[in-house]
């Protein structure tokens, strides 16, 4: 495997219409959606807490920024997520600590990437400029993370075929 993952993977993906054929199994430990994003980050899995912790630290420094407010309206909820965040799962249990679109769009601020989730409801896009909408482009100059979310689990996209 490439040093330069995150290089490599941006290079496979072509557009939010692919359609995912190969993926990197992830471990289901509740850490799932912060494991996928090390593994496109960094090639491996293990700094999935580095991961969380850079983006909940991101989120307490912005709560309460438009953005924020898409995905978890109330600021004290924004708040007890941010908590919940502060330490990885234990197990698949904890629930509250699963990755969710929040984070997601943290993790496309903080790391300056494209963030892109396939899942049955098709592929959504998280974007370093997303600010009060959902509604944003593909910058084609950042590199794209491929993470493809099944019910309760987020693996790494591999490879795409068009449609």
């Amino acid at each position: 495997m490439s040093s330069n993952f995150c290089e490599d993977i941006t290079k496979a993906f072509k557009s939010p219409g692919d359609v995912p054929t190969k993926v990197q199994s992830i471990l289901g430990d509740g850490n799932c959606g912060f494991r996928a994003l090390s593994f496109c980050l960094f090639g491996s899995e293990e700094y999935h807490a580095f991961v969380r912790s850079t983006i909940a630290d991101y989120l307490q420094k912005h709560k309460g920024e438009a953005w924020c407010g898409i995905f978890i309206p109330d600021l004290a909820d924004q708040e007890r997520h941010i908590e919940d965040m502060t330490h990885p799962a234990k197990d698949a249990s904890e629930v509250e600590k699963w990755a969710e679109n929040y984070d997601l769009a943290a993790a496309a601020k903080v790391f300056n990437v494209n963030v892109l989730v396939w899942s049955g409801l098709g592929c959504s896009l998280y974007t370093p400029s997303m600010d009060d909408s959902l509604a944003n482009e593909q910058d084609r100059n950042l590199p794209s993370l491929p993470i493809k979310y099944s019910p309760g689990h987020f693996e790494v996209v591999l490879d795409v075929c068009s449609i």
